[in-house]
């Protein structure tokens, strides 16, 4: 038998995923006109009306997202986290290093396969020794921490990634490095 109490917090926690299924809507709404907007640019062109539309789409809906987010009690994205600069940081500097690797992986895929004439397995092979390197760093990281400022080890990981993107604006199509 469910008492009053449990009722009503549980009538309350069905209300609150409610909204957040409109904030998951929107967000879905906006990031998925971004990305098709994004490739539907390469063949319609970025100042095609369709891309435009597909943008504005995307920008509106981000902003609905965020408005639901401002005003419903258990935000999917608690809003007021981003005034900790700490948090903040962390989050621009994630989002900068994924967007420099995930480019990378494209790049460097296209020219595995269509320069170097990998297969697709011999390609995705080439990137085991980094990911094994990505699991022995964050382990090395992780101990640091207790050691070393977060700031430190971000602005140093970024960095490093910089002069590695840096690097490769130089390299020769068959060169070695």
């Amino acid at each position: 038998v469910q008492t009053f109490r449990e009722a009503k917090a549980r009538a309350a926690a069905e209300a609150a995923a409610a909204v957040n299924a409109s904030a998951r809507m929107w967000i879905v709404v906006a990031l998925g006109s971004l990305t098709y907007g994004l490739f539907e640019a390469h063949s319609l062109g970025w100042t095609d009306p369709r891309t435009l539309a597909l943008f504005a789409v995307a920008i509106l809906a981000a902003g609905i997202f965020v408005i639901v987010e401002s005003i419903v009690a258990q935000p999917m994205l608690p809003l007021a986290m981003f005034a900790n600069p700490g948090f903040a940081g962390a989050q621009v500097a994630t989002f900068a290093i994924s967007a420099s690797l995930f480019s990378v992986f494209v790049y460097l895929t296209i020219y595995l396969q269509g320069v170097v004439g990998m297969s697709p397995v011999d390609a995705g092979l080439v990137y085991l020794p980094g990911t094994l390197l990505m699991l022995v760093a964050a382990g090395i990281v992780d101990r640091l921490l207790t050691r070393v400022p977060a700031w430190s080890l971000l602005s140093i990981g970024l960095v490093a990634i910089a002069a590695g993107l840096a690097w490769t604006t130089i390299a020769e199509v068959d060169g070695n490095g």
